[in-house]
């Protein structure tokens, strides 16, 4: 009976040994996927780019990256651009010529750099050689920026006495532009007290251009100009404006949020959250602590939209745990809120009778009080004044048909943030009454 016994043990263990190996093999997942998986539910950026890293090996992205040719951009221009530009900053007697190569090379899309097809390909970004081309640039400009500058005694030499007396004095400058001229007067006055051509103005010596403060920043502020300012564009859409808060906050945590935002619908809703706090209060908001969703707070304890919509806000902001709640929860104020069917039947029937009294569907008031306790009751100029961010809301009216207005803190600055995105709502056919 014993020896029966450690037989049966034998088979038993043998048996289970093998089934677990074979079921095990079976059920793994090979590396692309598991990589893959990581990829799609990377909560920060660090996560996400290893993940694509890894992918782009196994995949043989990554020799495709590291090879320069390309029938899709001029790769030889770019090539020839990036040692240019890395000779002239290594050589102290070339750095005179570092503003013609700034000049030139800023260009958006130069050598077709910014072509799609150029971006589809691997999964971590780009041509090795398109982003080294892009941070010599970078090192270029941080290099021309800390180069000396001609004492006030010298500024003679530049340009005359008369250069000098405008390069003393210097155009106006505007505190809410950061320092730069801001109008045509003022950009005529720094072109004329700054040379022709800043290269080839003299230099004291070969190790650092001639070039007074001035003169500096009218060649960076008409750079800039020339080159325009990237917007952070957000449009409408629910399900928009969930990813929205997403690349808002990758953004901001790598330090690339755009000083300009753009939105309209949700997305206005989304950009005048981000407008209007600071950096240091955005931390709270992209995580859901400083979000206020009192407004879907039952006030009793009678069964009102409110209180259906405070029982699943309350619930996906406990779920998400970040400012994604608020979009779902002003969805919610939007949305039939019930799963059960008879409560989805006493929605539409409310909703209906409120239809007949007032004219509207839907229970504007709370998404009113939410959107009036995130957002406040700044204008335009006050949030730019605040946060230093331009708000940009596009809206589309029929007396112009169709062509959209840009509303900023310079075409319309007394505007009051709250209100324009609720007059989105009435373009959407949801009958908010007017202000």
């Amino acid at each position: 009976m014993g020896a029966f016994a450690s037989i049966w043990q034998t088979v038993v263990y043998v048996v289970s040994f093998w089934y677990i190996k074979l079921f095990g093999w079976w059920r793994s997942q090979p590396p692309k996927a598991i990589w893959m998986a990581r990829l799609r539910n990377a909560t920060t950026y660090e996560d996400w780019e290893a993940a694509a890293l890894q992918l782009d090996k196994l995949y043989g992205f990554d020799l495709w990256r590291e090879t320069s040719q390309s029938k899709h951009y001029d790769w030889a221009l770019i090539k020839d651009r990036l040692q240019l530009l890395h000779d002239t900053r290594v050589d102290p007697a070339q750095h005179h010529r570092l503003p013609n190569l700034i000049r030139s090379g800023l260009v958006r899309n130069l050598g077709n750099i910014t072509s799609p097809k150029l971006y589809n390909c691997a999964f971590a970004g780009t041509k090795l050689i398109i982003d080294e081309y892009i941070a010599q640039v970078i090192f270029a400009i941080d290099d021309f920026l800390a180069s000396p500058i001609t004492p006030p005694s010298s500024h003679r030499d530049l340009g005359g006495a008369a250069a000098s007396s405008s390069a003393a004095a210097g155009p106006a400058i505007d505190e809410e532009s950061c320092g730069q001229p801001t109008t045509a007067d003022q950009s005529r006055s720094a072109r004329a007290a700054a040379p022709a051509d800043v290269s080839s103005a003299p230099r004291p010596g070969l190790t650092s251009p001639a070039l007074s403060m001035q003169a500096k920043m009218t060649f960076i502020h008409d750079t800039r100009q020339a080159f325009g300012r990237t917007s952070l564009i957000l449009q409408g859409g629910s399900i928009f404006g969930m990813c929205h808060l997403g690349v808002v906050k990758a953004l901001f945590l790598r330090g690339l949020l755009p000083q300009v935002i753009t939105g309209t619908a949700v997305g206005a809703l989304i950009a005048a959250l981000v407008a209007v706090h600071t950096d240091e209060e955005l931390p709270g908001v992209l995580s859901g602590e400083a979000i206020d969703l009192s407004a879907f707070t039952p006030t009793s304890g009678k069964s009102t939209p409110s209180a259906a919509a405070a029982a699943d806000a309350g619930s996906l902001s406990s779920i998400a745990g970040n400012a994604a709640a608020l979009v779902v929860s002003l969805l919610l104020a939007c949305a039939p809120v019930s799963s059960s069917s008879a409560r989805r039947w006493m929605t539409l029937v409310r909703r209906l009778r409120r239809f007949t009294e007032k004219g509207y569907f839907l229970d504007v008031d709370v998404l009113e009080r939410c959107v009036r306790d995130n957002v406040g009751e700044l204008t335009f100029q006050e949030a730019y004044r605040r946060t230093g961010r331009v708000l940009n809301i596009t809206v589309a009216t029929a007396e112009q048909g169709g062509v959209p207005t840009v509303l900023n803190y310079i075409t319309s600055p007394h505007v009051v943030c709250f209100f324009l995105f609720l007059s989105f709502l009435a373009l959407f056919s949801l009958n908010v009454h007017p202000y």
